[in-house]
């Protein structure tokens, strides 16, 4: 938790600040949620096992033109 939702938490009492860090964890948990699917694709690319590309990167050389 950020030291900014920190000092927000803590500048209420009672049931607003509970609520407050219920809010904040069911929203990280939504963004986390949200990132799985590209975690799990880049840890597949860093172990080489990913599936390739879905196009081909052609190289070729052109002459200089103006």
């Amino acid at each position: 938790m950020p030291l900014a939702d920190i000092a927000d938490v803590l500048s209420v009492s009672g049931p607003q600040s509970v609520s407050r860090v219920e809010s904040y964890w069911r929203d990280a948990e939504t963004r986390h949620s949200a990132r799985r699917p590209l975690v799990s694709h880049l840890l597949e690319l860093l172990n080489d096992q990913g599936t390739p590309m879905a196009y081909k990167v052609h190289h070729r050389d052109v002459p200089a033109q103006r």
